[in-house]
């Protein structure tokens, strides 16, 4: 998931009229036809619902009092696991961001939205069972919140592609076995099919290997040796036979690991 994929699908809730209490959102959170202030439910809805993706399930509602659907609980989560920043300031498209309407209470964690963007003293939020500009209640909407409202920030664990992979890094889908560019591979929209995989091209200190481009994930073993002929100017590389034989060494290296893990078991047991 990107920052721009969560803000994104989180706009398209948007719309001028009000969603009912109960809605699909509450209860699919909740399981039940009873009506639940829902801005946390919201993003847990659209975060794992919509988009499938697993960050908010260590906030389950058997360790934090009603998990993402109350609003102190997930701070306590952002605490626990590291997310959790006071400074407004740093907010980035895609980070959550938590409300006090009433300021002078210093702390308070009364509402939670999505930001959109920041604007000087402002933040640029997506909300939902928030209020519209008709000022009509259990909405989704884009607000603008000023700084004095905001308690603090959750920082979601993307991972940005500028952090490893460079401009001009070499992309392998397999499948259809064709190199790109980062560049090119962006703008070529390409899709990949069920059980595709791609890879990044890059450098890490003096080796060259392949990466996944979404959680970083670095594969060494025959690519290394072999990188350096996978170029657009060396069509009489076979990509496929180099592609299968990184399956069959990965698959090798898998049956070893997991002998010794069973190994490991048994002199566990045996100490019993």
């Amino acid at each position: 998931m990107t920052r721009e994929e969560l803000v994104n699908k989180a706009c398209s809730y948007i719309k001028p009229t009000p969603y009912p209490n109960p809605n699909d959102i509450t209860r699919w959170f909740w399981g039940n036809n009873l009506q639940h202030a829902w801005c946390g439910a919201f993003i847990d809805y659209v975060v794992k619902h919509d988009l499938g993706c697993d960050w908010l399930d260590s906030c389950t509602k058997e360790k934090y009092i009603g998990g993402f659907g109350f609003v102190p609980s997930i701070v306590q989560w952002a605490k626990d696991n590291g997310y959790w920043c006071n400074d407004y300031a740093k907010a980035q498209t895609g980070d959550l961001v938590v409300f006090d309407w009433t300021p002078e209470t210093k702390g308070g964690m009364e509402h939670v939205g999505i930001v959109k963007s920041l604007s000087g003293d402002n933040l640029i939020c997506v909300e939902g069972n928030t209020s519209n500009g008709n000022y009509k209640e259990n909405c989704v909407a884009q607000k603008t919140r000023n700084k004095k409202y905001i308690t603090g920030i959750v920082q979601l664990p993307y991972k940005e592609s500028g952090e490893v992979f460079n401009i001009g890094d070499y992309v392998y889908a397999k499948e259809d076995i064709n190199l790109y560019t980062t560049t090119e591979y962006r703008e070529s929209k390409y899709t990949l099919k069920k059980g595709e995989k791609a890879y990044v091209r890059y450098k890490q200190g003096n080796s060259v290997a392949l990466a996944d481009p979404e959680t970083h994930e670095y594969f060494p073993s025959a690519w290394t040796n072999q990188l350096d002929k996978l170029t657009k100017e060396d069509p009489s590389v076979d990509y496929k036979e180099l592609y299968e034989k990184e399956l069959l060494i990965n698959k090798d290296l898998k049956a070893q690991i997991d002998q010794l893990q069973e190994k490991i078991n048994k002199a566990m047991e045996d100490l019993k």
